[in-house]
């Protein structure tokens, strides 16, 4: 069976919305957890705060510091970190499963995480846990500078804030790309991942 060999990376990332990860009780503990489980399997545990960010930008520093909100440039940073070193990128809701190795999902390309949607009822694409190789999301980054560029030329989207964020880097756009690029969500990572689904991220800071 084919390899991508996905490197061996677990990636979290907290960029402080006027709140720092103390104030964030579910983050802090799973922070610990993935340390743990990490520990245990042999991974390499990266940890990204704000004072880490700058090494990462490369030729898209420009970009990220003019994005508009902090939960953009959350989602925007998740893609580059992976573009750059590879790994797993998995949001802070998310709680490990110790009884499996997550990397055993290797025989994959890609390892996307998914979302319930109560309105459709069904599951989708996500953005909270990404997994690929080095320099896989090359169009993924171009695309959400594209996206971004064609919202901020419309005036709707100053009022609506939160879509702004959702259909520029966000989880709109992440499963616009997936589907442009016939990519799809792996249905066995619930197995792996326990997704708290919090919502704590979210709130008026964000837009402030």
């Amino acid at each position: 069976m084919e390899s991508f060999n996905i490197p061996i990376n677990i990636i979290q990332i907290f960029l402080k919305v006027k709140k720092p990860i103390t104030e964030f009780p579910l983050f802090g503990a799973n922070k610990i957890l993935w340390t743990k489980y990490s520990e245990l399997k042999g991974y390499r545990y990266i940890f990204i705060g704000d004072d880490d960010v700058e090494q990462y930008l490369g030729e898209h520093k420009k970009f990220y510091y003019d994005l508009k909100y902090t939960w953009q440039r959350i989602d925007f940073l998740r893609y580059l970190v992976l573009n750059k070193i590879g790994g797993i990128y998995i949001d802070l809701d998310c709680e490990p499963n110790f009884d499996l190795d997550l990397f055993s999902l290797y025989q994959k390309k890609y390892i996307i995480g998914s979302w319930f949607n109560p309105k459709r009822q069904k599951y989708e694409v996500g953005n909270g846990i990404i997994g690929c190789c080095c320099g896989d999301l090359h169009s993924l980054i171009k695309y959400c500078i594209g996206e971004t560029e064609r919202i901020n030329s419309m005036e709707v989207y100053e009022v609506r804030k939160a879509r702004a964020m959702l259909n520029s880097t966000g989880v709109r756009a992440f499963k616009r790309w997936c589907k442009l690029e016939k990519i799809t969500y792996t249905p066995e990572i619930s197995d792996y991942v326990i997704d708290h689904c919090s919502g704590t991220w979210l709130g008026k800071d964000q837009f402030n």
